[in-house]
Formats: C-alpha cells, structure tokens, sequence
C-alpha cells in the first residue's frame, strides 16, 4: 500500500512539475492554494553539495486569519474543541441562492460556505461532520435567518449570518455510531426534527423514532428497499420488494399490502391523495382514500425519473429517450419531446427543454395547464447534453435564467465524443435579443465537462459551479461586461498531503503537499506556496517527510521521502541550502513529550501499524493507543494530551488520549477528515491550536472558541 502510494506521488510530482502554475485569484478571500508559485530547480543528487539558490522576496497570498481563542487546549475544556478554520474548502458540490437573496449558500466538504450574495465576500462558515464521500442536503429555514444541512444519518441546523450551531442531531442510533455513515442507511426526518422514520438499516428496525433518545414509536417487520412520506405527513408507502405497504404515519397500522413486484421508485403527488409506483417502461397511480389502481401510463421507457413544475400544476416524467409533460390534475398528456434536459421557469408558465441539436426550446403552458405551445428556441446546448456528463441537477436544470427570465444561459461545447468539454458560455439578453459569448478556455486537466449555475439578482449575472473529468469543482462568477470568468473558489492541484509543522512562535503552519511547500501565516492571514523540481528519480520511497524549524523560526527544513533535505527562509521562502541524508526512516517516528516525562513512537508493516506510549523511568508497561493501516502523533505542550491519527480501509480519524490515563477524551469521528490515509497533526507551541492535514484536503485549524 506505502509503495503503491509513493509510485503514485512519484508519477503525480513528475507531472505537476512539467505543468505550467495555475494563478489564483487575488479578488476573493479564503481561496484554496492554487495560486501562481514560484519554481525552485534543485541540483543534482548524487554530488549534492550545500548551495544557496536566492528567490526574490513576494507578498502572500490572501488566506484566511484564524479565530481568536479563548483558551489553550488542556485536558480540562477538551469538550469544546473546534474546527476553527481551513485554508482551502476542499471539494465543493452544491450552490444555493437563499429564498430573499441576501446569501449564496456552497456546499462542501468540509462544511457549508455562506457568502453575501451582493458582493460574494465570506459570510460564515458552517463546519459539518458529516463524512465527506456522502453529500448532504442544505435547506433555508425562516426565510433567510437560519439554514439546515443532513443526510440520513445525522443533521444541523445554524442561525444565519452569526452562524452560530443551534441544533445537531443523530438520525440514526447504534452502538457503532462512529463508523462512517454507509449511503444506504435511510432515514426521513419530519420538518421538526422531532420523529425520524428509518428503514434499510441493519442494526435498527423499520420504523419511527424519536430523534433525540433514539427510542422507538413503532416498528414494522418489512424489510423495505424504498419509504416515502406523503406531504401531509398522513401516510407511508414502502417497497418491501414484493408488496407495496401503505402505514398511518404516526401510529404505523398498516392500512393495506398490494402484491407489487418491479417497483424501482415511488413517489406523491403534492396533495397526498395519490401515490406513484415507477416501474420499468410503466407508471402506476394509486388512490390513497381506497388504496385502488386509478390508472397506467405504459410504453414510458427505463429508468423513468420525475419533476413537478414549481406550482406543482405539471409533472414529467423523463427516460433516457424524452420528457413527456403531464397535468398534475387529472394526468392529461401535455407533450412528448425528446432532448437532453429541461428547466423550468420559476413561474411555472413555461419550460427550457434542451433538445440535443444545438438549440433550446422555449415551450409556454395556457392557464389552465392544458396545452404547451412552442413560443421560440435560442442557440446552444443545455448543460446536461455534454456526452460524458451525467447528473440528475443537470437533466431538471440545464439552462439557467434569471429572475424575471430577462437573461438565458446555455453552452457551446468541442463536440468531442472523446472528451465534450464546455467551449464557451452563452447569455441571451431576452428584451434586447444580445447574445454574449465568454469563452472558457482551457481550465481544468481539460477542460470543464460539467456546471450547474445560479442567478445572483444583487450582482446581476450568474455564479456558475464547474466540474472537471476529475471530478473537481470550481466556483466562478461570469463578468459579462469584460467576457471573463472570475474564480470565486478553484481548486489545488491533486497531490498527497504529507508533512505539517508548527513554528516556534506559533505563528506559521507549514505543510507538503506533492512538490509544493507551503507556509500560512494563521495570524495575519496569508500563505506562501513554494513549488520545486524532483530531486531525484528513484525506484521507490523509503522516508517520511517531514517539517522543521529552526529555534529562531527564521528557516524552515522539508526533508522529503527520498532524504533530501532543502532549507528555506521564512523571511522571503528562498531556498537557502540543499543537502541529503537525515532524513526519518518510514515507519519510526519517535518523540518524547516536551516534560520529558513520556515516550512515543510507531511500529509495525505493511497496513498494520501501532503507536505506543510509555511513562519514563517508573517501570509501567508500554500502552498501544491506537492502531491502523498508518498512523501519526502529536504531544500537546503541556506533556498532558497525546493526539493520534488512524486510517482503516474506509475512513480516518482524531483522538485526543489524556495520558495520565491512557484514556480517549475527544474524537472527531472523521471530522473533516478526507481520504484514507492518516491525517499528520501537529501542536502549536503555545498550546492554541491542532492542525490536521488530511490526505489530500487541507490544513484544518482546531482550538477552543
């Protein structure tokens, strides 16, 4: 596994150098670091003689300050350690717009980003344990004064713009609620967070429950693939499988079993009063006063998904061959078109319909909802027509219009059947009939083949949320006036985290990440990226890196995984000597805590180490804290506390030991925690801060508010 990962950061290091810099934008706070770095070319390993290479002095890059804290972190008030802040928001994955426009909301994974939507300066971060492989659901409570996010295993909720954490919830109860939440495991909570219905989870029944104790209201002895509520809260329909089960919701009577096989979803209509079973090539509706077959819509095609209009007044039901439009009333067959995506318009008196030809469709519906007339088509594709990109938020919205549906956006792509990559960006000004064209470029490894985007009305234009092929977002605001894009939020470049270090006032964080080394000032809000050639191309790694300071803190040494040593200034981060050997032996990290009165070191092989911890010079036995595919370790200044990283197979995670005891006292479970390999964590000084450095997410800053 070790090797294989160093093959691998081997293979990317060679590649990131040969890449020309990106440059990260200088408008926008709290960006990740990605920004234009400086490349140092080292010398030749075999005859590595100490050398100075000057690099000319630069100012940082903006980064965000940390929060003050209250306290250093002790034994004492270790119940109160936070996630403080990040330099980087890591991958990001969902854009909102608040119900009255004051906040644009940025799902990640690290948390939830709120930023003002009239300028997109940073408002608040919402820190989320919710493990990061799995999106949650963002939901606007009370207008714009308070905001939720959960999934199905456990829940927040925040007040805006101070936001401040009022309500933090577990879904789901169990003995191993520090696993990692599993994506199957479902779970409907009520609009209170009061009741949670859950189903589809090994170790609790089908059933309701309260969501605070975790005890049961009722259970039901079905094993169901699928639940839904119906809106009123009346009614449960669920899939057993082989029957479809319809419950009271509040005391779980089972009010009817309808022998029912093929069911791959099930959904209501806005009024409770029908149910529909989706099926391959069919769709079936069910009364849900008598629990009869009402009707059957046949010949729909596989893989059906739905829509409601916003007003509910139509549905449509979409297969990979067209949308069919349906009046949510009595059913009446509106339409049948074939293409890639629709969105509808926030009226609900008309509808997008991309038809995969290079235009979009513009189609109105009457009043009464029984006809829609083609009213005109615009040039461009829909954001769901690019051939290697496929989301269910592209199909339902793959154009974006404006408020007062005054501005369309849409896409020119290559075409490439090998790699379709957005070309340029298209914004219709309807009264005018203008058509601007801003072109992308090539960002990305190739390109953006991906985007959803949102309508700001305070800055008039659209904020745009772009994937790449691998899977990376980024955030940009389209400028209309000047043709160009601005980077809100880009992402750094794809590289192991490796190394984290502390210096001595405190006052910097360096970390390693590939061939980059960076230095944030956490005080004063700023960072330094420091890019450099390999030193040397070899078979295979056999060190850890590592960071350290001088005691003055004026040069800081990165000592990589194939001992080579390279020492910077941290007046002006040039590259002061280069030298080999020195460095740590992969898999022997030793350390005594700063009272002397404890011992710490790793052992073990391949995917199977240990670290341990002795008290000096009093005869007790050596205690093995934790264990994992690998591991790290930090002791905190006061020779108290000992923080200790794991990985598994599916997840890693934090703990915090007391050592006077040996005994856990806080873990994140996962907290922020990206990628399977042990997070570094690295003390300050001064006793404020953790840092931990996930494997490939960024520097997170924790201490008591």
């Amino acid at each position: 596994m070790k090797t294989q990962r160093l093959f691998t950061i081997l293979f990317l290091v060679m590649i990131l150098s040969a890449c020309a810099p990106r440059t990260a934008p200088s408008a926008v706070p709290a960006l990740s670091p990605s920004a234009t770095p400086v490349q140092m070319t080292s010398t030749s390993v075999p005859t590595m003689t100490p050398s100075a290479i000057p690099t000319p002095s630069r100012p940082s890059i903006l980064a965000p300050r940390v929060p003050a804290v209250s306290a250093p972190i002790s034994v004492e008030n270790i119940g109160q350690l936070t996630r403080l802040t990040s330099l980087g928001v890591g991958d990001i994955w969902g854009i909102n717009l608040s119900p009255e426009g004051k906040y644009l909301e940025v799902d990640s994974s690290t948390g939830v980003q709120i930023y003002d939507a009239s300028n997109l300066k940073p408002v608040a971060f919402l820190p989320t344990a919710i493990y990061h492989y799995y999106h949650y659901n963002t939901t606007f409570l009370d207008g714009d004064t308070k905001i939720s996010a959960s999934n199905s295993y456990q829940g927040y909720i925040w007040s805006l713009p101070d936001g401040k954490e009022i309500r933090h919830v577990y879904f789901l109860h169990s003995d191993a609620q520090k696993s990692p939440y599993v994506p199957t495991y479902q779970s409907i909570p009520d609009a209170a967070w009061q009741k949670v219905f859950v189903y589809a989870v090994p170790f609790q029944k089908t059933g309701l429950y309260q969501v605070d104790t975790g005890e049961a209201i009722y259970t039901l002895d079905y094993n169901a693939a699928q639940a839904v509520i119906s809106p009123d809260d009346r009614l449960v329909a669920l899939n057993t499988g082989d029957k479809l089960v319809i419950v009271n919701y509040e005391d779980g009577e089972v009010l009817q079993e309808i022998p029912e096989t093929g069911i791959k979803s099930l959904f209501f209509f806005p009024d409770s009063k029908m149910l529909a079973s989706i099926y391959d090539n069919q769709v079936k509706f069910w009364n849900m006063t008598d629990f009869t077959l009402i009707d059957t819509i046949s010949g729909a095609g596989s893989g059906i998904e739905y829509e409601f209009s916003p007003d509910k007044s139509v549905f449509v039901l979409h297969t990979n061959k067209a949308f069919r439009f349906y009046r949510t009333s009595d059913r009446v067959l509106l339409n049948g078109i074939g293409g890639n995506g629709i969105k509808f318009t926030a009226d609900s008196q008309g509808v997008f319909v991309d038809n995969g030809s290079g235009q979009i469709a513009y189609y109105v519906f009457n009043e009464d909802r029984s006809k829609m007339t083609l009213s005109s088509s615009l040039a461009g594709k829909g954001f769901a027509s690019l051939q290697n990109f496929s989301s269910r938020l592209a199909v339902w919205n793959s154009v974006a219009v404006s408020t007062d549906n005054n501005d369309i956006l849409t896409i020119r792509s290559t075409g490439d059947p090998h790699g379709d990559y957005i070309k340029s960006l298209l914004v219709l000004d309807v009264p005018s009939g203008a058509l601007t064209s801003v072109d992308v470029g090539d960002r990305g490894t190739n390109g953006f083949w991906g985007m959803s985007a949102i309508w700001l009305p305070e800055m008039n234009t659209f904020v745009m949320l772009m994937e790449t092929p691998e899977g990376i977002h980024e955030l940009y605001l389209l400028d209309q006036e000047a043709k160009s894009l601005t980077p809100i939020i880009t992402a750094a470049p794809y590289r192991w985290d490796l190394a984290i270090s502390f210096s001595p006032d405190s006052d910097l964080v360096a970390f390693a990440r590939g061939n980059q080394l960076v230095s944030w000032d956490i005080k004063n809000g700023g960072y330094w990226p420091i890019e450099f050639t390999p030193s040397e191309l070899v078979d295979s790694y056999n060190f850890d890196t590592t960071i350290h300071f001088s005691e003055d803190g004026k040069l800081m040494t990165l000592s990589d995984a194939i001992d080579v040593n390279r020492v910077f200034s941290t007046a002006d981060y040039s590259m002061v000597s280069q030298s080999k050997e020195g460095g740590v032996w992969y898999g022997t990290k030793n350390e005594t805590s700063p009272d002397g009165r404890y011992s710490a070191w790793t052992s073990g092989s391949y995917q199977n180490f240990s670290v341990t911890v002795v008290e000096n010079g009093n005869g007790n036995a050596a205690i093995d804290l934790a264990s994992g595919q690998e591991v790290d370790f930090a002791f905190s200044p006061d020779s108290r506390m000992i923080a200790v990283s794991t990985s598994t197979e599916q997840s890693s995670e934090v703990t915090l030991y007391d050592l006077s005891t040996g005994q856990p006292i806080f873990t994140d479970v996962g907290y922020y925690i990206q990628g399977t390999y042990a997070p570094k964590v690295a003390f300050s000084p001064d006793g404020n801060y953790l840092a931990i450095m996930t494997e490939m997410g960024y520097p997170q800053i924790w201490g008591i508010p």
